[in-house]
């Protein structure tokens, strides 16, 4: 339903309200992603607002592509949920994603190949 790269709009139960998501494979994986906190993790990784020209500017100036979980929607899910693309991010961010996520240690072994397999064909 929705493209690796493209920044989605949906309800999310782990969190208990709308979040922006990074779509990250056409098998309906994504991202997180976050307005900076006090508090960072080892799985954040932190990029500039200007990444996403299409979200709302943090007061900080950076946004958070949470690496730490992979969420998986059906594209039943999706429509339930109204997900909803707002814009789709650079292949040079895909890349250093891609990059961090290799080198993270947060993730597991299943997750970060999901996220590898799912970016690999895009960039």
């Amino acid at each position: 339903m929705f493209s690796p790269g493209e920044v989605i709009h949906f309800w999310s139960d782990e969190a208990g309200k709308r979040k922006y998501h990074l779509c990250i494979s056409l098998n309906g994986h994504f991202l997180f992603l976050n307005s900076p906190k006090q508090r960072t993790y080892p799985g954040d990784y932190v990029v500039a607002c200007s990444e996403f020209p299409f979200l709302p500017v943090t007061s900080t100036g950076d946004s958070v592509v949470c690496c730490s979980i992979v969420l998986r929607k059906s594209d039943v899910d999706l429509r339930r949920l109204r997900a909803r693309s707002l814009g789709t991010v650079s292949v040079k961010l895909l890349q250093r994603l891609v990059e961090f996520i290799e080198h993270s240690n947060v993730l597991s072994e299943e997750e970060k190949e999901a996220v590898l397999d799912g970016l690999g064909g895009w960039i």
